[in-house]
């Protein structure tokens, strides 16, 4: 659904950094290296850009991929929500943790904290919401990286106007002639990378 998804999830390009196991796992990725956070049955990478912020010029653009960082970026806070209609319900609010922001093209990666050999499967969820509301972050998925010994990706993307506005003067600047669709571009596959991305379980670092 929304392009570009994992394609920093590159299991040739994923280490792990024995030295930083007591403040958390750090992982490389096509972009930069994150570090995580340890639960107790799993453990997490989030707030990780997958595209370009969508903002100025490239607001109601097809995703672009993220700039490359040098240090380590710190993947254990989530990243901003989409801009959204704030609601509730009784689970909480629907934008989850965070301030709405069109900076909002992250993905959460969650692995079971018991390291593995074998390359694990893994599982993308793409929040509900009518395409209005919603974030990946409003869903944990660390109990389903732990019960079912896979890896969970969930992720933001563009909501309401700022994903699906329609309108001739967009379709005319648009490779398909087409708008409105923002939010689901196919210029690259979607989740391309999550078929082949293993990211073991670097919640135990190797030592």
């Amino acid at each position: 659904m929304v392009p570009a998804v994992a394609l920093l999830l590159s299991a040739t390009a994923m280490t792990s950094a024995p030295a930083a196991a007591a403040e958390g796992p750090i992982v490389t990725t096509r972009y930069g290296q994150v570090q995580g956070k340890v639960g107790e049955t799993a453990t997490s990478y989030l707030g990780i850009p997958y595209a370009a912020p969508p903002t100025g010029p490239l607001r109601w653009r097809p995703p672009v991929p993220p700039a490359r960082w040098s240090g380590i970026r710190d993947a254990r806070t989530p990243g901003n929500p989409c801009v959204q209609r704030v609601q509730s319900s009784p689970w909480g609010d629907l934008a989850g943790p965070g301030t709405p922001s069109e900076d909002c093209l992250y993905l959460n990666v969650y692995t079971p904290a018991q390291r593995s050999l074998q390359k694990r499967p893994v599982m993308v969820w793409i929040h509900g919401g009518g395409f209005t509301v919603g974030s990946g972050t409003f869903y944990d998925g660390g109990n389903l990286a732990a019960k079912g010994d896979v890896v969970v990706v969930n992720l933001n993307y563009r909501l309401g106007a700022f994903g699906y506005l329609a309108h001739p003067s967009l379709a005319k600047e648009s490779a398909q002639g087409i708008s409105g669709t923002t939010a689901c571009s196919t210029s690259r596959p979607p989740c391309a990378g999550c078929r082949t991305t293993s990211w073991r379980s670097a919640a135990t670092p190797t030592t």
